[in-house]
């Protein structure tokens, strides 16, 4: 009898902070030093994020348009960004 081939799941995305399983959208800390995202469970981005004067910020979930802002085809490929999304750190 022929047994059917066992399907690979996906891997399943950690917190980079403590391997906890993460869901699909979840919090990002940002390492303000390097600019590094850090992909985190929720617990993680309140303790890493919230302290003051932490190597990590909490990367806000709010979006804001900024009229008049606009980049040319050219200017958003130099970008290297490989979708049509990006944030900006001040």
């Amino acid at each position: 009898m022929r047994r059917p081939k066992a399907r690979k799941l996906p891997p399943e995305e950690r917190c980079e902070m403590c391997s906890q399983p993460i869901p699909t959208v979840h919090q990002h800390l940002i390492e303000v030093a390097t600019r590094r995202l850090v992909c985190t469970c929720g617990a993680c981005s309140l303790l890493f994020g919230s302290q003051s004067g932490s190597k990590y910020k909490l990367v806000p979930r709010r979006v804001r348009f900024l009229p008049g802002f606009s980049l040319s085809d050219g200017q958003w490929e130099s970008l290297m960004v490989p979708i049509n999304m990006a944030f900006f750190l001040e």
